[in-house]
């Protein structure tokens, strides 16, 4: 075993790992404390955390948890607050609205933003407590799992590189496939679609070329490379870059040396020539 280069640096550090360890057993112990101390049906609710069989069930539990404690609520009654809407006090930590005019909370969306602590409204300290003890406890029944299966998708998509077509959109990126990197509410192009896409560039002037299996589609001007991705259907983008091209990113969300960027529906049908050369030339300016 090689000797420790610093134990006077090691001797100093493991009491306060030994105090901070501690300080975590305590914090542990006084929310779940917090949460004995609720009512019982609003305590099956906190604990219902322990119920997710999957990470996807946890996605909606601070949501779902939270309308049921609004349906615990008792409302006020007129005279002690609910003089327009309903009001209520929250069913776990008994708080109410910080105007000095108000007694509760308005029932259900101003409760509910206290219980999830969203917006301006004061958050509740027992659901804090009990949202703190759910995602520990996800943590460690999911994460080593979570874990392989990354390793899996990690080795597959290693495979899939190495044998499908990919596509460089960027000069400083590395070429992606064709399913690769977030969309929103889109679906990437199939076959026939994609060489659709293919058709419209050739039309605009792109050059597309292919160099084992990376494939790219690029127009040059005398000072710039425009980049064109027309994976996703609905549209295809353009990334402008200024001469002399960026070099390979030091990192996955860097980007460098770009200076416009801009697309092209799908369902544009007229002018299409114009309507890229005017994107473009207010992207490079």
């Amino acid at each position: 075993m090689p000797k420790n280069r610093f134990p006077e640096f090691s001797a100093i550090v493991e009491p306060y790992e030994e105090k901070i360890n501690a300080l975590e057993d305590r914090l542990r112990e006084a929310r779940y404390t917090i949460l004995n101390l609720v009512p019982k049906e609003a305590q099956e609710a906190l604990k219902s955390y322990l119920s997710c069989e999957s990470r996807q069930e946890t996605y909606g539990w601070l949501d779902r948890t939270a309308e049921t404690i609004v349906s615990l609520a008792q409302i006020l009654a007129p005279e002690k607050g609910s003089y327009f809407s309903d009001r209520a006090y929250c069913p776990l930590c008994g708080g109410e609205s910080t105007s000095p005019y108000e007694r509760g909370f308005a029932v259900p969306e101003g409760l509910r933003r206290h219980l999830v602590g969203w917006g301006n409204t004061r958050p509740c300290a027992v659901l804090e407590a009990a949202f703190a003890l759910a995602k520990e406890y996800w943590h460690e029944k999911f994460h080593a799992e979570e874990q392989i299966e990354k390793a899996q998708e990690e080795e597959r998509r290693r495979q899939r590189k190495a044998s499908e077509v990919l596509y460089r959109i960027a000069p400083d990126r590395e070429p992606e496939l064709i399913d690769e990197g977030f969309i929103f509410g889109g679906t990437f192009r199939n076959e026939s679609e994609l060489a659709w896409a293919e058709q419209r560039l050739a039309y605009l002037g792109f050059q597309i070329t292919c160099e084992d299996n990376v494939k790219s589609y690029t127009s040059e001007m005398e000072n710039w490379v425009i980049y064109a991705d027309p994976r996703v259907n609905g549209k295809i983008e353009f990334r402008a870059y200024k001469k002399p091209l960026p070099k390979k990113a030091r990192g996955p969300h860097v980007r460098t040396g770009i200076s416009g960027y801009f697309y092209l529906m799908d369902s544009w049908k007229h002018d299409l020539r114009k309507k890229y050369e005017s994107r473009l030339l207010k992207a490079i300016r």
